[in-house]
């Protein structure tokens, strides 16, 4: 079986990560070409199984900075576009897969649509963040249509949550096409070594985009001296609030650290002694879920699938994204009942990994492809 698997990018995010270990994974068994709009650091995690093609120069193209970063002219962007489009098109000619798949909202309209015009026996399906659950409301007019387009000659869409359901449904994508496959999250190789009652040290892991939230986490902490003293925060990721944050802990005498351009992997979750994501929104978190498999208990916003993960009992503190003072009572809870919460988020490893592991995942994934 052909089948072509397309991302936006190879950069450091949860839908590219997916994209790439199931790109790897397929070509086990299948003959698999990854195609991307842009080159990204996960380049290095391809398997020599499957064959990659990148539609842009480089990573550092111009008109690929002006599509993916909205920095410069719509024109530009437009341009650029088109551009993927017309390869992607010759791609999709000359390989003439018997399944595509696509994870986000550019090459989902891309790749999608060159399905539309290059033949109708492909089985397309649709997942990750293709704006399933994301909203296309908020897009401009020509990409709600061609999105649209693309959902009706789509065959399944596939989120990692049925939390987004309803937004798909509003979306114009049919209940009937969406199904629900879990993201993978890969064994730890470590040991999460028990806290010896020193400061908590604390792990966030998301880019610095506003809807992430940053700020409060911050903000929170300097509130309480009490926090000040006992908790000890990394924050990994990379976007144009990352200085702000900087200065803003600085600012506060905070005890803060940064990493940025890495891909953290479990023995790096397993340093920290618990995790913390307030975003104003989500989907199904990569870094929550790394995090929950390395042992650690987390205080996080009741957005996205985490009342699905309540229901599965993970040891969530669900704080208010919007109120500093809720994120400031969520981690004095934490560090104040840290032992307890920590028995907990051990407790929940196994049950987790019969629904996250590899062996489900996959055959979730099997189980569409024949």
């Amino acid at each position: 079986m052909r089948i072509l698997i397309s991302i936006g990018t190879l950069g450091l995010g949860g839908a590219e990560k997916q994209a790439v270990w199931l790109a790897n994974q397929l070509s086990k068994t299948h003959e698999v070409l990854l195609v991307t709009m842009q080159a990204g650091p996960r380049e290095s995690n391809l398997s020599s199984n499957l064959t990659w093609r990148n539609l842009s120069a480089s990573s550092e193209s111009k008109f690929s900075k002006n599509l993916f970063r909205f920095r410069r002219k719509r024109v530009a962007r437009s341009v650029e576009g088109f551009t993927l489009f017309l390869k992607s098109w010759a791609i999709l000619q000359r390989y003439q897969p018997d399944i595509v798949i696509t994870f986000l909202l550019h090459d989902t309209i891309i790749v999608g649509l060159g399905t539309i015009l290059s033949f109708h026996r492909t089985k397309l399906l649709v997942g990750r963040r293709s704006s399933i659950g994301y909203g296309i409301k908020g897009q401009a007019p020509i990409k709600r249509m061609l999105l649209r387009l693309v959902y009706l000659r789509a065959n399944l869409a596939i989120t990692n949550s049925e939390s987004s359901f309803p937004a798909a449904i509003a979306d114009g994508i049919s209940k009937s096409k969406l199904l629900t496959i879990p993201n993978y999250v890969e064994p730890i190789s470590a040991r999460h070594q028990k806290n010896d009652g020193g400061p908590i040290k604390l792990l966030c892991v998301a880019n610095f985009f506003d809807y992430k939230n940053h700020i409060a986490i911050v903000e929170a902490i300097s509130l309480s001296e009490e926090l000040i003293s006992n908790i000890q925060i990394s924050f990994v990721g990379e976007g144009p609030l990352r200085e702000e944050i900087s200065n803003l802990c600085s600012s506060k005498g905070l005890n803060c650290k940064f990493f940025d351009r890495m891909v953290p992997d479990s023995a790096f979750y397993c340093g920290y002694d618990a995790f913390v994501l307030t975003s104003f929104h989500e989907g199904s978190s990569n870094a929550l879920l790394e995090a929950l498999a390395a042992g650690l208990p987390a205080v996080v916003s009741n957005v996205g699938f985490v009342p699905q993960l309540l229901l599965d009992g993970a040891p969530l503190i669900v704080v208010d994204p919007k109120s500093t003072e809720s994120i400031l009572k969520g981690l004095i809870s934490l560090t104040s009942n840290y032992q307890k919460y920590e028995i907990s988020a051990k407790e929940y490893q196994r049950p987790f990994y019969g629904l996250y592991g590899e062996e489900n995942v996959l055959s979730k994934w099997n189980e569409i492809l024949i």
